[in-house]
């Protein structure tokens, strides 16, 4: 929740912020969304939305001084993951009660440039979720490990820099949120190749849901999905600069590449489309 007492902005900012809303882009600007919080401290302030309005109008670098930050932050997967419960089996039939689903949703490839001694913290989604359907039960987790090898070089072999993760064994109704990363300091100037190797699985726990599902069993109707991700970094002596960025090649956040908006629209009780006004 975004501390109130900030939204504070004198005349002349606020006729510029409604000024560059109306002209600047195709698409109103929310200038107290949390996509605003430019600072990245969990409120958005008359500092944050004085940036984003100087980025629409092209008077400051957000990406330079992004790239200079002590640390940045690379998404590399959004993985889901769900059990959910299936229709009662007919008397004398042994079927599937529960099933699993997951999807990382992995990031493409990449490129970064910082500079040296900078720490960048490879990461899943802030918006990864599990989801235990009421009458579903069993395990959902996830983990990311981080290797690393110095590029061009024929004899370099991948170094894991380490793991994190998050996993649950639980009955529904429960949504379940974690936050997930790995973070490596990137001391010497060169190039280094790193790859993110993302793992989520989604296992049904045993008839009785008092009993701890075994996550190394692979019952009926489990679900397991893994994904590498590569992301090229670039580490020079001195501060970023435009050319530098200019060098990246990073994607659309994970989110704006596979999802699309979903059209305001109801059904009635019947299924019958109805548009909403």
């Amino acid at each position: 929740m975004y501390n109130k007492t900030k939204r504070v902005l004198t005349m002349a900012g606020l006729v510029m912020a409604l000024s560059v809303a109306a002209t600047a882009t195709a698409q109103d600007i929310d200038l107290w969304g949390p996509d605003v919080d430019m600072d990245r401290d969990g409120i958005v302030g008359v500092t944050d939305v004085q940036q984003v309005i100087n980025t629409a109008l092209g008077v400051n670098a957000s990406e330079i001084e992004e790239a200079n930050r002590p640390v940045r932050r690379y998404t590399v997967a959004s993985p889901r993951a769900s059990l959910a419960p299936l229709p009662p089996c007919p008397a004398g039939v042994d079927c599937l009660r529960v099933i699993g689903a997951v999807y990382n949703f992995p990031q493409d490839d990449g490129r970064l440039v910082v500079r040296a001694g900078s720490v960048i913290a490879f990461g899943l989604d802030r918006t990864l979720e599990g989801v235990w359907y009421e009458d579903a039960c069993g395990f959902l987790g996830t983990q990311l490990a981080l290797e690393i090898r110095e590029d061009g070089a024929a004899d370099s072999t991948w170094v894991e820099i380490g793991r994190d993760g998050a996993a649950a064994d639980r009955c529904g109704p429960c949504v379940g949120k974690a936050r997930v990363e790995v973070r490596h300091q990137f001391r010497g100037v060169g190039e280094y190749l790193v790859r993110a190797r993302i793992w989520t699985c989604a296992i049904p726990g045993p008839d009785d849901p008092t009993e701890p599902t075994d996550p190394s069993v692979r019952p009926a109707g489990s679900a397991d999905a893994y994904d590498e991700v590569y992301v090229l970094v670039r580490v020079i002596p001195r501060q970023v600069q435009r050319d530098d960025v200019e060098w990246e090649v990073i994607p659309d956040p994970v989110m704006r590449q596979h999802g699309q908006a979903m059209p305001h629209e109801l059904y009635d009780v019947d299924g019958e489309l109805v548009p909403a006004p």
